[in-house]
């Protein structure tokens, strides 16, 4: 079998970025919402987007630099508050997302410019995205700076210390999120997006006393 390999540091920036975003997809999307030093409500949507550990409860998120090295406005919010909402992001939430990664300049609220409603937290000053089937308030456990050169990676390490869900979206008695009523959408390459609606199950294999899968 024959492969085709890039060497990525030859390669320029711009060329490993649009080669990643094709290789690991889907990704999940999160709309974080921060807090300037002077109370700015602001949001920026993230598909450098995970799950850290489930004990402590935690996501993380890479903040890009821009072109410059410079760092963006959530990640300066982050610097000065050490505090944030993650809030997943659903089909028809779509359009006003992608107005939040437009670059507006400091002191312009996303949250008014893509018409998405802000709601108050219960422990962290950012605020909830109300129409967000999912919000998760989180605090900064760990800023890892991986570079501060142009298009730099910095990723944030959020410890989950609230989660807030829509009604109908999450199902107490069963303690499972109601897979029909959240329509997630994810992040492919370049400017595409992908649905989240179908999925199937596989249990995880059971060993038998030589090691051997058990099969059935």
């Amino acid at each position: 079998m024959k492969f085709i390999t890039l060497d990525t540091e030859l390669l320029e920036i711009r060329q490993n970025a649009a080669l990643i975003m094709q290789i690991v997809i889907p990704r999940p999307i999160a709309l974080i919402s921060t807090l300037t030093a002077n109370g700015v409500l602001n949001l920026a949507p993230f598909s450098y987007f995970q799950v850290v550990s489930v004990n402590p409860l935690a996501v993380g998120f890479s903040a890009t630099r821009d072109r410059h090295g410079g760092a963006k406005q959530t990640h300066v919010n982050i610097r000065g508050i050490a505090e944030f909402v993650a809030a997943m992001v659903t089909e028809d939430m779509a359009e006003r997302m992608n107005i939040t990664s437009a670059e507006f300049p400091p002191g312009v609220s996303e949250f008014e410019k893509a018409g998405f409603t802000a709601g108050n937290a219960e422990v962290v000053k950012p605020s909830l995205i109300m129409e967000a089937p999912v919000n998760m308030e989180c605090k900064v456990i760990e800023i890892v700076e991986l570079s501060d050169s142009p298009m730099g990676g910095t990723f944030v390490i959020g410890k989950v210390v609230r989660v807030h869900f829509k009604e109908g979206v999450y199902d107490q008695e069963a303690q499972k999120i109601r897979s029909e009523n959240y329509k997630l959408i994810s992040r492919l390459g370049g400017s595409a997006y992908g649905y989240v609606r179908d999925q199937f199950d596989m249990p995880r294999p059971m060993l038998d006393s030589d090691g051997d899968v058990i099969q059935g």
